[in-house]
């Protein structure tokens, strides 16, 4: 996970290990490091050292999918309690999943009011 305190892995070929040592020693990667989120990191370094970018992502994906798995099997299990007798979640799962907030504002802006007869 950081690069910067860990001691090089055994099992790099030279070509990985010419990449580790070269990105270990960035300033301007040890500082970016500390302001951004593994995953942006470890995107970043895929760009800049591809051998060792590749080889972090691989590592690393596996965790975020079956997070997401996870998080989608909890949403299901939640709906249909919630909804017993309906079959058809395939709405509310959508929501329940996604990450976008709602501009309600900008929902009811876009609304016309009903006036009163």
């Amino acid at each position: 996970m950081d690069p910067f305190n860990a001691a090089e892995p055994a099992d790099f070929r030279s070509a990985e290990e010419d990449q580790f040592i070269d990105m270990t020693s960035d300033a301007t990667l040890r500082l970016r490091f500390n302001a951004q989120t593994l995953s942006e990191f470890w995107f970043g370094v895929e760009r800049e050292y591809p051998l060792i970018g590749q080889r972090a992502v691989c590592i690393l994906l596996p965790f975020a999918t079956s997070y997401l798995c996870e998080m989608g099997f909890s949403a299901v299990a939640s709906l249909k309690t919630k909804y017993r007798s309906q079959l058809n979640i395939e709405h509310d799962l959508r929501v329940a999943v996604s990450s976008l907030q709602p501009r309600f504002e900008k929902l009811c802006n876009a609304k016309q009011a009903h006036c009163s007869h």
